[in-house]
C-alpha cells in the first residue's frame, strides 16, 4: 500500500524448477488520495468550536505529521503531531481544529496533514457562523462595577459602541479594541440616587459593531442584574 503519491519501479520474479526464472519490470503509480470526510462547524460570532480530524497512520516507523490550514478562521493548536508506528492495522492520529469565525455566514477552508513517511491527508473544513447569542445575567451590587469579557473577533482594530438600556447602570460609550484581542469592559450598577434599597433591577449591556464586513451592524447582548446590599 503506497503512503505517498508518485512513481516507482519494481520487479516481479517468478521461479519455476521446470520453466526457469521470469522477471517482469513493473511501473507503479500512486495518485494523490481523495479528501477525507469534511469537518462541519456551527457557532456564533464571538465564540469558537473545536472538532477532531482523525486519520490512520500506516507508516512502519514513528513519524511526525505537520498540520496547516488555508483560512484564518480555522486553526490548529499543535502544528506538529507525533505518531507511533502503524503496524498492520495502523494507528489513529487525531488533530484538534478550532473554528473561530470573524464574520457572519459560511466559511470554507482546508486542513492539510502531511508527513514525509506517512503521506498526506486532506480534510475539507466548513464553518457556519450565526449571530451572537445573549449572555448572562451578570450580577452587580449597588455602587460596584464588574468586568465583562469581550473579544474583538475581527482581523482589524475595531471601535465598538457600548450602551445600557437602564439608566441605573453605566458604561463608557465606546472602546477601540485591537484585532483578536480580549478586554474587560467595566459595567457599573449605580443603584438608587438617594441611597435607598431598590428592588432587583435588570438591564442589558449592548455592544455594537456598526461597520461589519457584511454591511450590517452586529450586536452582542449581555444581561445585567443589579442588586442592593439587602438582596
Amino acid at each position: 500500500m503506497p503512503l505517498k503519491a508518485g512513481r516507482s519501479d519494481a520487479k516481479i520474479i517468478f521461479n519455476s524448477a521446470d520453466l526457469g526464472q521470469y522477471i517482469y519490470e513493473v511501473e507503479l503509480m500512486a495518485t494523490p488520495a481523495g479528501p477525507e470526510r469534511a469537518l462541519v462547524f456551527k457557532t456564533g460570532l464571538g465564540n469558537s468550536q473545536v472538532l477532531q480530524a482523525r486519520l490512520i497512520n500506516y507508516s512502519k516507523t514513528k513519524v511526525d505529521y505537520s498540520s496547516k490550514t488555508d483560512n484564518h478562521d480555522f486553526h490548529v493548536e499543535k502544528n506538529t503531531q507525533p505518531a507511533t508506528s502503524g503496524g498492520v492495522g495502523g494507528t489513529e492520529v487525531t488533530i484538534e481544529v478550532t473554528f473561530e469565525p470573524s464574520q457572519l455566514g459560511d466559511s470554507r477552508g482546508t486542513l492539510i496533514v502531511s508527513s514525509g513517511g506517512g503521506g498526506e491527508y486532506i480534510f475539507p473544513l466548513i464553518g457556519h457562523c450565526h449571530h451572537p447569542k445573549p449572555q448572562g445575567p451578570f450580577t452587580i451590587r449597588a455602587g460596584q462595577s464588574i468586568p465583562v469579557q469581550f473579544k474583538n473577533v475581527f482581523t482589524t482594530p475595531t471601535t465598538f459602541l457600548l450602551s445600557v438600556d437602564n439608566s441605573l447602570f453605566s458604561v463608557k460609550q465606546s472602546e477601540l479594541i485591537r484585532a483578536k484581542k480580549t478586554i474587560n469592559i467595566m459595567v457599573t450598577y449605580n443603584g438608587s440616587p438617594s441611597g435607598q434599597a431598590l428592588p432587583v433591577q435588570t438591564g442589558k449591556l449592548i455592544i455594537t459593531n456598526p461597520k461589519s464586513s457584511s454591511g450590517q451592524s452586529i450586536h452582542w447582548v449581555f444581561y445585567l442584574k443589579g442588586v442592593s446590599d439587602k438582596h
